[in-house]
């Protein structure tokens, strides 16, 4: 057998077919105006025209980069659908609670999102990355104030360190993988957007929501033994193939059985 060898495929002809499918791309006032400006800016030969220094169109990679990071930052600070968990699945709540809480979280999921889009599709974007943990803060201290009503000061006070253990530690390396065992175990087992998208985006009666709980918890539990694995782990071959794989599976198993749970 000659060595090296070079071997491909080739599909033969596929024929369409007739599914009835289409994607609705709804906007935010931001994006709109920001790509108005991007396609007036575009010109041929000129700065952010085809051959200028902002690329094909107007497209600045450099520019769309910063603009990504910027949102990766502000949706990891502004995570509502931890705080959420930490609240109704990590400390007990009856449903009458629950729902009071509810209001004020989808009071905060709409400021939160504006203020995402007004700061990633502002101008300048680079000027404003210095000020995003002064924005995450304010948005933070107005969630713990406005859910102090709602909870006794026993719970507030509880909320309150619960929510500022959430900033990363001093001399972590985010970019590091094993630097946050937590967050690498949750990237794998997504129950804080799965619980949060059941509960709070969408209505439900107490006998589901009890029984909802209750698998989130026992899952919760699952996750918790990978988290202190996790911990362990110092290098890609101490066993982290078989933790991620573990992880996925148990992803796997939250949607298997909330899926029954909610049709």
């Amino acid at each position: 057998e000659p060595r090296p060898a070079l071997s491909s495929y080739v599909h033969g002809s596929i024929e369409p077919a007739k599914i009835p499918f289409g994607w609705i791309i709804d906007t935010t006032e931001p994006e709109f105006r920001a790509a108005q400006q991007r396609a007036q800016s575009s010109g041929r030969g000129g700065f952010g025209g085809f051959g200028g220094f902002g690329g094909f169109g107007g497209f600045n990679p450099q520019e769309a980069a910063v603009r990504a990071q910027a949102r990766a930052s502000l949706e990891n600070g502004l995570d509502l659908a931890s705080a959420w968990f930490e609240l109704t699945i990590n400390r007990p709540s009856d449903l009458a609670t629950v729902q009071r809480l509810k209001s004020v979280f989808v009071a905060k999921l709409s400021q939160r999102d504006r203020m995402i889009d007004e700061t990633v599709e502002a101008p300048n974007i680079e000027t404003k990355l210095g000020k995003l943990p002064e924005f995450i803060k304010t948005f933070r201290d107005s969630l713990i104030e406005s859910l102090r009503p709602q909870l006794s000061e026993e719970q507030h006070a509880a909320f309150t360190a619960w929510l500022a253990r959430q900033q990363p530690a001093e001399g972590a390396r985010p970019g590091m993988l094993f630097a946050n065992p937590d967050a690498l175990v949750r990237s794998w087992v997504k129950l804080e957007p799965a619980w949060y998208a059941v509960s709070v985006k969408a209505e439900i009666d107490e006998a589901r929501f009890e029984e909802l709980r209750e698998v989130l918890r026992g899952l919760a539990k699952e996750r918790n033994k990978l988290r202190e694995q996790a911990a362990g782990l110092r290098r890609l071959e101490d066993g982290f193939r078989d933790l991620r794989e573990q992880g996925e599976t148990l992803d796997q198993t939250l949607f298997a059985t909330l899926k029954p749970k909610l049709s």
